[in-house]
């Protein structure tokens, strides 16, 4: 699972941020599932290792970090475009959740907002069969929490 954008509404102060530096308007959450993680894994380090020894590519500077990880804002197009040649190619499945930050409908109430984007992600979790793969989503600074729900109740 991965993100682009931010959840954050408000500064510190309570100021409405939403649009302004540093505080995307959107919120995009995408999963994949696939049942060749160790192919994915390996045409990827794969590419990474063909990266590091093309003459042209290991001269710019921001191949290094390419080297370790693919990362699109980070990456210099030529290596973009490799690796969306190469996900073509591959065996998964992706979902994603694109949810506006729209203060009208969560008035000064972020927590309302996690609400609705927990219930969506655990949505995602539940059709992917989330508990055969890793919960890499969870670390100790994401204000998210995701859990199972019952298909019967859920809200698309």
């Amino acid at each position: 699972m991965d993100e682009s954008g931010d959840p954050t509404f408000f500064d510190a102060d309570g100021n409405y941020m939403v649009g302004k530096e540093g505080c995307s308007p959107i919120l995009i959450l995408g999963f994949i599932k696939t049942e060749k993680p160790k192919v994915l894994r390996r045409a990827l380090a794969l590419l990474r290792e063909e990266i590091k020894v093309d003459d042209y590519l290991k001269s710019i500077p921001s191949v290094k970090k390419s080297s370790i990880s693919f990362h699109a804002k980070d990456d210099c197009p030529e290596v973009r475009e490799k690796v969306f040649k190469l996900l073509k190619t591959l065996p998964f499945k992706c979902q994603f959740i694109v949810a506006r930050k729209r203060l009208d409908a969560f008035t000064k109430n972020e927590a309302r907002y996690f609400s609705f984007l927990e219930e969506k992600i655990s949505f995602i979790c539940d059709i992917y069969d989330f508990d055969k793969y890793p919960h890499n989503f969870y670390n100790k600074n994401n204000p998210l929490k995701i859990c199972k729900i019952s298909l019967s109740g859920a809200r698309r």
